[in-house]
């Protein structure tokens, strides 16, 4: 998984969208939620894991910026395909110290020097990032389950990033269950009704992982998920996984 995001302090104006909403870290939804379209189309009972994170090794500022523009230092300025040092125009990426985050759309790359690229977009006054502030791209990743490509009557976790097509990451994967950890409230909470998602410290994820051939066992097992016993329908291995993520940012 993904270090989340916190809160902002503030955000451009110039980002928008379910995508965008960068605000909330995590979310998890019962059913496939507003403003989004996954394909494939999840199966009917899967949970909807969404993480909104910081997508790779920050950039660090190359001094005070400019007025809607963030300089940093890079190891090599050159621009090609309105491409540099892991930025691209049409990015999202976020600016921040330890006092204020800003999230942006990039509109323009500039080389000033061999090693400091200015990158340009979003709303962003002069002096607000200084030495030490950082630059990053972010994404939002969605986790599911939906029909495997090998086999439209299996199942499989799928990842989508950032409202692309869905990218199949592991046959087998028949169930999944998010519950949510609060600030406010002792124990998990499901995904129905929806936590307060800023108030959300921890959430606790819930897999049911089955063998991909049938007939390894002599007889239908039996496990536990979810707080209940289930019987399996057929002669496949299945095992539960069970993980705890605490969002670091909303611990207190």
């Amino acid at each position: 998984m993904h270090e989340s995001f916190g809160a902002f302090s503030d955000t451009a104006g110039n980002v928008a969208g379910f995508h965008r909403d960068f605000a909330e870290g995590i979310q998890g939804f019962a059913t496939v939620p507003g403003g989004i379209n996954l394909s494939p189309a999840p199966i009917a009972g899967s949970d909807i894991l969404v993480v909104r994170t910081a997508d790779r090794v920050p950039l660090l500022a190359a001094g005070s910026n400019e007025v809607n523009s963030f300089s940093a230092q890079v190891i090599d300025s050159d621009i090609e395909d309105n491409c540099s040092s892991g930025i691209c125009v049409g990015d999202v990426v976020a600016a921040s110290d330890c006092i204020d985050t800003r999230v942006f759309l990039v509109n323009q790359l500039t080389s000033s020097g061999e090693t400091t690229l200015k990158i340009g977009g979003g709303v962003i006054a002069a002096d607000n990032f200084t030495t030490g502030a950082e630059l990053v791209p972010v994404r939002t990743y969605v986790y599911y389950i939906a029909p495997s490509t090998a086999d439209a009557a299996r199942p499989s976790l799928w990842q989508s990033v950032d409202g692309e097509d869905g990218q199949e990451l592991l046959e087998g994967v028949e169930r999944l269950r998010l519950t949510f950890g609060s600030n406010s409230a002792p124990g998990y909470v499901p995904t129905t009704p929806a936590p307060m998602w800023s108030d959300v410290n921890s959430v606790r994820i819930e897999m049911v992982i089955a063998s991909v051939d049938d007939n390894v066992l002599e007889q239908r097992q039996k496990y536990s998920f979810a707080g209940a016993e289930v019987t399996a329908p057929d002669l496949r291995l299945r095992q539960v996984f069970l993980n705890t993520i605490a969002i670091r940012s909303n611990m207190q």
